[in-house]
């Protein structure tokens, strides 16, 4: 609801249900068959109200607030159930002629694990017309999910109902520029800081969640974009990754040092869209020790989108994997060879 040109109100009622079956021969046996059944039910429900409001020339707010109730139902580890109310606020100030600072700040009241207040603070500066840099430092809170804390024990993993909650703290530096028309770039350079984070490890051929006392994780990113000739766009972006656990040095799990994401767009002034993809993800630790490596691995894609007229729908499909690779994102789970999606999205 939009009373006037500053202000913007939103809300939105929302109901998740989410069932899980599985049915599994308990006998071990393909002549001697007994089957048997697990069920596990999530339900989630929720309120969220936003008001944007801006007050003058150089200042806009947005406030909000929400909550939800989780409902947990399995057949294996019973029922469970918490809920949370937050509140939060950001406020966007532009300073002098070039700076805008943001400061938000969110409280979230967890019936399950109290609660938690998480600040945040930003600033983008526009150094010239081509060259702006921004900043962050902001705390992080992530409370286990109920697979986290209640997954039944089905002998190759089981929840952790003792885990704590997780928190961190962000701090990011970044300069964006438009180096000529056919060129830009960015680099990022960002530190995340944690205390008890929350990570699934294999113990004894058995994955349950459990909590790194003292952790970090060191990264760079590199984007570019190239705009060619003929509505042709090359992109080219890097990642590079170090996340460890302070006590034992190791390198943390399913963490790539690597990642490089490559693109090749064209848009046609017909609504035409056609998009080339690449994806490298480098070498990975399976275990906690670093004794066991998960190879690294290429795919490609291809997207394509075509908008029939002003109005009309929207004709999506996506080739995945169309090189047919063998490849695995998690060890000794093979990931799908080629396929193909297609959907359509109308608009009224």
């Amino acid at each position: 609801f939009k009373p006037d040109k500053l202000t913007q109100f939103t809300t939105k009622l929302y109901n998740n249900y989410d069932r899980l079956e599985f049915i599994e021969n308990s006998a071990g046996s393909a002549f001697d068959v007994e089957l048997s059944k697990a069920i596990h039910t999530t339900k989630v429900r929720g309120i969220d109200l936003q008001l944007s409001k801006t007050l003058t020339d150089n200042y806009k707010g947005i406030f909000g607030f929400n909550a939800v109730g989780n409902l947990n139902d399995s057949t294996s580890s019973g029922k469970h159930k918490y809920t949370v109310v937050a509140g939060y606020a950001e406020n966007h100030w532009s300073l002098l002629k070039n700076l805008v600072v943001n400061f938000g700040l969110r409280l979230d009241d967890y019936s399950n694990f109290g609660s938690q207040i998480s600040p945040s603070l930003g600033f983008l500066y526009k150094i010239s017309e081509n060259y702006k840099l921004h900043g962050l430092v902001s705390r992080s809170f992530r409370a286990p999910t109920f697979n986290d804390l209640y997954w039944p024990n089905e002998g190759w993993a089981i929840g952790n109902p003792n885990l704590k909650p997780e928190k961190g703290i962000t701090s990011e530096l970044g300069i964006e520029a438009e180096l000529n028309k056919y060129l830009s770039s960015s680099v990022s350079i960002y530190r995340n800081d944690y205390t008890e984070l929350i990570n699934w490890v294999e113990e004894s051929s058995v994955w349950s969640p459990k909590n790194i006392g003292s952790s970090y994780m060191f990264g760079v990113e590199v984007g570019n974009k190239i705009s060619l000739l003929n509505n042709f766009e090359l992109g080219l972006d890097y990642s590079y990754l170090q996340a460890k656990d302070r006590k034992s040095h190791k390198y943390l799990i399913y963490q790539p040092k690597n990642k490089v994401d490559c693109s090749l767009k064209y848009k046609s002034p017909n609504n035409l869209t056609l998009e080339l993809t690449g994806k490298f993800t480098g070498d990975r630790f399976h275990d906690s020790e670093n004794s066991i490596i998960v190879k690294k691995f290429f795919v490609m894609g291809f997207n394509l989108s075509k908008k029939i007229g002003l109005r009309g729908p929207t004709f999506f499909m996506a080739i995945d994997n169309m090189l047919n690779k063998k490849f695995q994102v998690v060890r000794d789970y093979p990931m799908p060879g080629f396929s193909i999606m297609n959907s359509l999205k109308v608009e009224f």
